[in-house]
């Protein structure tokens, strides 16, 4: 069996499940602007699809590999300039997925779903409903079928953004331009009221809650900060000289500890504190911030998979989950198509590895086997394997 036979077997199960799926269309779908990319074929835009009845058709006809929409509404969505189709507005979205995820190379298909449902969490509650104050009513959230999730703002108040503000919200997200000398103004202006100066100084508290007070041990973790032994050493000593705060007299590591904001007067005192506390700046942003691909956000015309349609690389539903749900969301259960769920199908493989979906594992070996179609969808959708 070569590739274009396995590929044609797959559009036909595609076709099987276009025919009988009703996709989720979203809001003045007129407006927008639908794209897809064929089975064979290069990508097809510009097009408008004026109700729920003719994408039904369009799609059962077309048969797409990838199915994507305008997140922007345009008044002619289907002019081929886009200073021609009128752009009204578009969509806040935030694309996660494992591009920017660090070591994401090196983790299993499971372990990159799972943490970058970690970065979705994180940006839902910490820095949307959270630092911006959207509303979850105005957030649609999506498992890609791929390797993450789609999160939509749909709102009055973010419809009209450009590519420079939605570049200021991408840069506040990912935690970028936070300087030492920022944060000890952020503190001396009472600025320290929440958003990132919040997240750095309950980062910095905890570290120095944290660092050992014996010298040997201490010495350990500070050498991994500085660049050297000696340098590490004269921070050591450093703080544990005293130094007054308020009516008191304290060692300088006794008020780095504290919770309030005096610490900041010690970090500030010279470069040694200034190190210590960019060190402890990009700690907080790598462990707080949110991985999502700024271009997706920042691009007012872009296109975004269409819910409801399959992924053409995992065979995978496009399925909208509810923010109560996602911590607990099981995108290889949830995501199968009803379609896919039943009967078997045989399968060429040239090498062996395991899969595991549908909370079952699956030993892939060299040569051909029947396994559950949904399984065999998948390996032939992300050309692992062939459909024989």
């Amino acid at each position: 069996m070569d590739i274009t036979g396995s590929d044609q077997k797959l559009r036909n199960l595609f076709h099987k499940y276009y025919v009988n799926e009703d996709l989720e269309p979203p809001d003045l779908l007129p407006s927008r602007e639908i794209g897809y990319i064929p089975f064979s074929g290069t990508m097809s835009r510009h097009r408008r699809i004026q109700s729920a009845k003719e994408l039904k058709y369009f799609v059962a006809n077309a048969v797409p590999r990838h199915l994507y929409y305008s997140t922007s509404y345009y008044r002619k969505p289907d002019e081929k300039k886009m200073q021609d189709k009128e752009w009204l507005g578009a969509e806040l979205i935030f694309d996660l997925d494992a591009d920017h995820i660090k070591g994401a190379e090196s983790m299993t298909y499971v372990q990159i779903l799972e943490e970058v449902k970690k970065h979705t969490i994180r940006l839902i509650e910490n820095f949307l409903m959270g630092d911006l104050g959207i509303k979850e009513s105005e957030l649609k959230l999506y498992f890609s079928g791929g390797r993450g999730y789609h999160v939509h703002v749909l709102s009055e108040k973010v419809y009209g953004l450009n590519s420079d503000s939605r570049r200021e919200i991408t840069d506040f997200i990912r935690g970028e331009n936070l300087t030492a000398q920022g944060m000890i103004s952020a503190v001396t202006s009472a600025k320290l009221v929440g958003g990132w100066p919040k997240r750095v100084d309950e980062y910095v508290t905890n570290f120095f809650r944290s660092l050992p007070r014996e010298k040997d041990p201490a010495m350990e973790v500070l050498k991994k900060i500085f660049t050297n032994a000696s340098s590490a050493r004269s921070f050591f000593e450093h703080i544990e000289k005293p130094s007054k705060m308020g009516n008191r007299t304290m060692k300088r590591i006794d008020i780095l500890s504290n919770g309030g904001i005096e610490k900041y007067k010690i970090l500030g005192e010279d470069d040694r504190g200034l190190r210590m506390l960019s060190y402890l700046i990009n700690e907080t942003r790598e462990n707080m911030s949110s991985e999502i691909d700024d271009p997706v956000t920042t691009d007012v015309h872009r296109l975004i998979r269409f819910p409801g349609s399959l992924h053409g690389k995992t065979g995978l539903r496009v399925i909208g989950v509810k923010i109560a749900d996602l911590p607990t969301f099981e995108p290889l259960v949830s995501a199968i198509p009803e379609s896919f769920r039943s009967g078997a199908a045989r399968i060429y493989s040239e090498k062996e590895f395991s899969l595991d979906m549908n909370r079952q594992s699956f030993h892939i070996e060299i040569g051909e086997q029947e396994i559950p179609l949904y399984a065999a969808v998948f390996l032939c959708a992300s050309k692992r394997a062939l459909l024989i």
